[in-house]
């Protein structure tokens, strides 16, 4: 254990140094030519006995000194400040030394041997010897720095002699202060701070192509469908039309012409809907059928005519969103007729009522 009896023992040598430096200054502090100014007669060694080390720390500068037992001796904060670094560092050292009664360079004693070889010069006569000189004037020390002020400003005690029979206690280490950490603190849940996104309101528009029939013949239908909603709900319209179906007339047996006839139908809807890029609809249809035809050839009464009823159903209808905007769309629609529209030839058997119908139709849509 390094103790202060054995720094007294030490005060006949220079001191012995091994300075490091660790700090991020953009210039590197004269280190060795502050302590050679505070410390005349100091020796650099890096297997010196005292090592001094310098590093940057949480926007400061800390300045440790260890012992020959390699245990912590000094340890101050100085200022982020890389100006007069290196005074501040000599400084706070040879303080730190003056305490432990640790004598610099200029202290030291020559050995005896050197004294007693050194010849002496033979005394001067009065006449030979000069008049009294005035005392030179103490040149004006210029002041430090207001950190090196700060640091030499730290009162120091005197040092207490030893005596060489009492026994000195031994050092006590300084013991290194570890900041206090925080408590960790868990993040709170994504699920309660994160809103459910909004809900928007989108239209679409699709043309579709497809086929139909009513009981009594098939049809081929064009169709629009123009609905708008949000993801979970939507209300629409569709609109179709079948092509035209030709019916031969026959009057007394004979085929005397035909008859042309077309339905349409104009329908409202809303469903229900689940799904996002793959979604499906169910809901129901109320609307109008048009039933309209005319009579064509040799008949003896030709004329157009158009005959409506109203339509209650459903309808069932699937998406799927291929690009931004971009879907492709199957609907079935089935509505019944309250009074299913008629059209019949003046003198002949035949006629085309519309009871119900049911279509089908694939076709592509822009949602916006």
């Amino acid at each position: 254990m390094f103790s202060v009896l054995s720094l007294a023992l030490a005060a006949a040598t220079p001191a012995r140094l091994h300075v490091v430096d660790a700090t991020s200054c953009a210039q590197p502090p004269a280190f060795r030519s502050a302590f050679e100014l505070r410390m005349p007669g100091v020796i650099f060694d890096p297997a010196a006995p005292w090592v001094v080390r310098v590093e940057a720390k949480d926007g400061a500068h800390l300045l440790r000194v260890a012992g020959p037992d390699g245990r912590l001796q000094l340890e101050r904060s100085l200022p982020a400040s890389c100006d007069s670094l290196d005074d501040l560092v000599a400084a706070a050292v040879e303080r730190h030394f003056a305490r432990l009664s640790f004598a610099p360079g200029p202290k030291v004693k020559l050995p005896v041997l050197e004294q007693q070889q050194r010849p002496r010069a033979a005394p001067l006569p009065q006449e030979a010897r000069l008049p009294p000189q005035p005392a030179p004037e103490t040149p004006a020390v210029p002041e430090p720095p207001p950190a090196v002020a700060e640091a030499e400003a730290v009162p120091v005690p005197e040092a207490v002699p030893v005596p060489e029979t009492v026994p000195v206690p031994e050092a006590v280490p300084v013991p290194i202060a570890e900041p206090e950490r925080e408590p960790e603190r868990e993040p709170p849940p994504l699920i309660s701070t994160l809103a459910p996104p909004p809900d928007p309101f989108r239209v679409r528009i699709s043309l579709g192509f497809g086929g139909g029939t009513d009981g009594s013949v098939a049809l081929p239908r064009l169709g629009i469908d123009l609905s708008g909603g949000t993801k979970r709900f939507e209300v629409g319209l569709l609109a179709g039309t079948s092509l035209q179906q030709r019916t031969a007339v026959y009057v007394e047996g004979r085929e005397r012409g035909e008859l042309r006839t077309r339905v349409d139908d104009i329908l409202a809807q809303g469903s229900l809907c689940l799904g996002d890029r793959l979604r499906g609809c169910v809901g129901p249809a109320l609307g109008v059928l048009l039933l309209s035809g005319e009579a064509k050839g040799g008949i003896h009464q030709q004329d157009d005519a158009t005959r409506a009823s109203l339509a209650a159903g459903g309808t069932l209808s699937g998406t799927f969103t291929i690009a931004s905007g971009l879907f492709v769309g199957l609907r079935a629609v089935g509505v019944a007729s309250v009074t299913p529209p008629t059209l019949s030839v003046e003198g002949a058997d035949q006629h085309r009522a519309v009871p119900f119908l049911v279509s089908g139709a694939v076709g592509l849509g822009w949602m916006f």
